[in-house]
């Protein structure tokens, strides 16, 4: 009778140790480069849940929550992502792809003047910034994404010098709200 209790205890004391959960076991690192690799091969939930392993583990581990929110916005979680970048921020506020994904995503959600101070926040940090875990965000997709900003805000001015910096061999980019919106959408790669 006594074995029919204790079979349960060990049961519940094995899964809190992890030694249930596939993701469980390994190092932090070891579980982080696991998360990346999921996210590269395009698995955002598996990577999403492959981060939360690693803030179960270090809730202030800031690649953890950076992880988590990356994989989030690819799902389009963006209220989400936004959130767990934020308490990366607070964490540490020299991470550039916490900034990157900020300003990505504020973009999304119309957060305009969000968008362009954390777009700015990453260039600070890394001039010549590109995303490791996704080659097609680069220096030049925040500087543009930035343009857009500028031109949701009604500031031509600043979203055409901004495209200028951003896609140099077609400067100067006209500061005429239709131009300018057709350049912006070619250079962000979105069809007519």
């Amino acid at each position: 009778m006594r074995s029919n209790f204790l079979w349960p205890a060990v049961l519940l004391m094995w899964v809190a140790l992890g030694c249930g959960n596939p993701g469980g076991a390994g190092s932090i690192e070891e579980i982080i480069a696991k998360g990346w690799q999921a996210f590269e091969a395009g698995d955002y939930v598996k990577a999403e849940f492959t981060f939360t392993e690693v803030i179960n583990r270090d809730p202030q581990n800031v690649e953890g929550k950076n992880g988590i929110a990356w994989a989030q916005a690819m799902q389009r979680k963006y209220e989400d992502a936004i959130v767990n970048w934020l308490e990366a921020v607070d964490l540490d506020d020299s991470v550039p792809d916490v900034h990157a994904g900020l300003c990505l995503v504020y973009q999304v959600q119309k957060q305009f003047e969000e968008c362009i101070q954390a777009g700015e926040k990453a260039l600070q940090l890394a001039p010549n910034y590109a995303f490791a875990y996704d080659q097609t965000i680069t220096a030049n997709t925040l500087r543009g994404t930035m343009a857009s900003a500028y031109y949701g805000l009604g500031q031509y001015t600043k979203a055409a010098a901004m495209l200028d910096s951003a896609d140099p061999a077609n400067a100067p980019h006209s500061t005429d709200p239709a131009e300018l919106l057709q350049a912006i959408m070619a250079f962000l790669g979105f069809k007519k």
